[in-house]
């Protein structure tokens, strides 16, 4: 047996003589004394201690073996699975300033063509194979409300491509909440749409300075107030991002 690749070591000041061991590959912690460590090393585990070890992923038969099959991981997980998931970056626009946007000097006016969309549509048909059954965007941007006609575009071309297979299409948005009344709610909900992730950085002072208009208004209230308007027809999460000045 052989330790991992994929391992993290740090040593475990509250019990000298050990270390605290994780798997990046297994998500698995162990505290593991330098005893076990040396026993590793010389071939020398018990039974216990290999099986214990073995089923966390701290040691593997063969190193070199672990990392092919790491390699082509995403392939087989991609194989098993009877989704289609994709993230869809669908302009960089954006009607916020947001501080501390990390978009940064990418934001303008940059939003997906009609013929990029095709493009799309395509490389998913083309993945929608065999045991396929769901197909799940996410529109993301900038802004992807500011592209709502693309977006009921593309999720009318694929829920009708879903459905004459006897398949599903959903998707959500990842939206600042400021576009997101309950007319468009109504629109996209009818072509698939299931959640939405909105950000609200605190209390309206707070919010309105950290994630204002492009003009300068706050969009707190507007914001909630689409909020009220809309999560009977959604799943809404709400997130925040926050500093050491505003948690």
């Amino acid at each position: 047996m052989q330790l991992s690749n994929y391992i993290k070591t740090y040593p475990y000041e509250e019990t000298p003589g050990h270390f605290l061991v994780y798997s990046t590959r297994k998500t698995s912690v162990s505290l593991i004394s330098e005893k076990v460590f040396d026993a590793i090393e010389n071939d020398s585990l018990s039974a216990e201690d290999e099986a214990s070890l073995l089923k966390l992923g701290i040691i593997v038969p063969d190193r070199e073996a672990e990392k092919r099959d790491m390699r082509f991981m995403m392939d087989n997980l991609n194989a098993k699975d009877r989704c289609v998931n994709i993230s869809v970056i669908i302009n960089l626009s954006c009607n916020f300033t947001c501080v501390y946007c990390y978009e940064g000097g990418l934001k303008g006016s940059h939003y997906m063509s009609e013929y990029t969309a095709g493009l799309l549509i395509n490389f998913i048909k083309e993945r929608f194979t065999g045991n396929k059954n769901l197909i799940n965007l996410d529109f993301y941007g900038g802004e992807p409300l500011l592209s709502a006609g693309l977006i009921k575009e593309i999720s009318e071309s694929l829920k009708s491509f879903a459905s004459e297979r006897g398949a599903s299409y959903t998707f959500s948005l990842v939206t600042n909440g400021s576009l997101f009344t309950r007319k468009i709610a109504e629109e996209l909900v009818r072509c698939g749409l299931t959640a939405v992730r909105i950000t609200i950085d605190g209390d309206a002072e707070t919010h309105n300075r950290y994630r204002p208009f492009r003009n300068g208004a706050g969009s707190f209230d507007t914001i909630i107030e689409n909020v009220k308007e809309t999560c009977d027809l959604v799943k809404t999460g709400i997130g925040g991002n926050f500093d050491k000045t505003t948690y």
